[in-house]
């Protein structure tokens, strides 16, 4: 296991929807493995994939923050995976909790993660490799 990330996807088509207020747009894109890098800390990089905004934060920052998680899924449907050894995913609805779940004993936390991910949103690896992240600044 090599990742220390959250990944959050909101239900929307407008990148700003899935970012707190703290943080500003910039010009900045780049491909998925540079959003990921620890180097984009304490930053956010953002994408539209498909129906869904994906804002990576790889301070694992955003799971922590019940505002964020509430105020971001009024409305519409949140979805989070915490990519580490203590993988979660948290799924939010109409500004509400719907559920948590936790990473099983004995399973890898990146795959297990990605894989819920694709579950409750349709969003595979492949979709994020295939789109430009632009950097949201603190």
């Amino acid at each position: 296991m090599g990742w220390n990330l959250e990944i959050a996807a909101v239900k929307t088509d407008e990148l700003f929807r899935a970012v707190p207020d703290v943080f500003l747009e910039t010009e900045a894109t780049m491909g998925f493995e540079d959003a990921t890098s620890v180097s984009r800390f304490p930053n956010l990089c953002v994408a539209q994939v498909g129906d869904w905004v994906v804002a990576i934060d790889s301070g694992q920052r955003l799971s922590a923050s019940t505002d964020y998680l509430e105020e971001t899924s009024a409305g519409t449907e949140l979805h989070l995976v915490r990519i580490d050894d203590q993988a979660i995913a948290l799924h939010y609805a109409n500004g509400q909790p719907v559920t948590e779940k936790q990473k099983p004993d004995g399973e890898d936390g990146e795959t297990w993660a990605m894989d819920v991910l694709f579950d409750r949103t349709g969003i595979s690896f492949g979709d994020l490799w295939d789109v430009k992240f632009t950097l949201f600044e603190v």
